[in-house]
């Protein structure tokens, strides 16, 4: 759900790539937040292919069905 965010924060998100869901660190710190850590690969502004991690917090709402990202650092 936080790869969109993620994606919003790239000079070209078009190019992010995220692993499959099992690369990604996903832990559930109760109250329906979970905090996830992950890494991509997209371009930069140079045009070169790198890695970058992220680490955010997301909220389900479950009454809706919806996700909300609470927090975001996006590094690379």
């Amino acid at each position: 759900m936080i790869q969109e965010d993620v994606r919003r924060s790239l000079r070209a998100s078009s190019t992010a790539e995220f692993p499959d869901r099992f690369g990604t660190g996903t832990r559930n710190m109760g109250n329906c937040i979970y905090q996830v850590v992950g890494h991509f690969d997209a371009q930069n502004g140079f045009g070169a292919m790198i890695r970058g991690t992220f680490t955010g917090t997301t909220k389900y709402f479950p009454e809706r069905g919806s996700w909300r990202t609470l927090t975001l650092d996006v590094q690379g």
